[in-house]
């Protein structure tokens, strides 16, 4: 059976009956036992990103901020038929005891992460346990493989994005974006036949289709081709999540969980 890779973006988990969709994708498919997730993203133009609202939360301890991270999640733990008020009370102590904005910043990836597991059945692995980075805060390529390895092997898993820690378990996160990077990685480092990263649009164009109704999705694009189009401002994909797929030849299919028929863009 091949093996699979899916990395879910925040359009595609901004609320329960996302969730429900981005279920019924995995699904559909037995070959995608291995999914990297991100903190869910704006429903709308009048939403605060949950990143940004746990940074200021943990900076400010102003509980406005947290109720509304809060009400979120609660919400799309009663659409998937989840209590999530115990996690939420145990995340929001656990943000309160440590002293670090990076860690404060992934509890979004955490939560989703744990919701999603819960909801397909899949285990649950914390990227603090396979996402090892350097105490100056740099990607520790050599222990992120060993440690993936040993934690993500076996049983279909969720992990979250964006962050990873130390040795000392001390958080750091990627660049914003950064759960493309985790979802590479673990593609690289895992082997995986195809790293699927699902998003909001059907693809990768030639100029951003929301500006120009001229913009033509690209079917097929060499590596070298997505990073130049990310150099020139396309953010389908962060441009570090290219490396790892590229040095381990994965081919990448991008596509979107609101049309996941679309045939998307290939990158290999």
């Amino acid at each position: 059976m091949p093996f699979i890779v899916c990395k879910f973006g925040g359009s595609s988990l901004a609320a329960g009956d996302r969730f429900l969709r981005v279920r019924d994708i995995i699904r559909s498919d037995p070959s995608r036992r291995a999914i990297v997730v991100s903190a869910p993203g704006r429903r709308d133009a009048k939403d605060e990103k949950i990143t940004d609202l746990l940074i200021r939360y943990f900076e400010t301890g102003d509980e406005a901020l947290w109720r509304a991270a809060e009400t979120r999640f609660l919400e799309i733990g009663e659409t998937i038929g989840a209590d999530a008020a115990p996690l939420l009370q145990e995340t929001r102590e656990a943000i309160l005891r440590k002293s670090s904005a990076a860690f404060a910043a992934g509890r979004g990836e955490y939560l989703s992460a744990r919701l999603l597991a819960r909801l397909l059945g899949f285990r649950f692995v914390d990227a603090m346990d396979c996402v090892r980075f350097t105490e100056g805060g740099t990607l520790d390529r050599a222990a992120t493989r060993r440690e993936m390895l040993h934690c993500l092997c076996g049983e279909p898993f969720v992990l979250p994005g964006f962050y990873g820690a130390d040795a000392a378990r001390r958080a750091f996160v990627f660049p914003r974006g950064g759960g493309d990077i985790t979802g590479a990685l673990v593609a690289a480092n895992l082997g995986a036949d195809v790293y699927e990263n699902w998003t909001d649009v059907d693809g990768v164009y030639d100029r951003d289709p929301a500006v120009d109704p001229r913009a033509r999705r690209q079917r097929r694009l060499t590596y070298d081709q997505m990073e130049s189009l990310a150099a020139a401002g396309a953010n389908v994909l962060h441009p570090d999540s290219l490396r790892p797929a590229r040095e381990e030849s994965i081919p990448v299919h991008v596509r979107s969980s609101f049309l996941p028929r679309a045939s998307g863009t290939w990158i290999t």
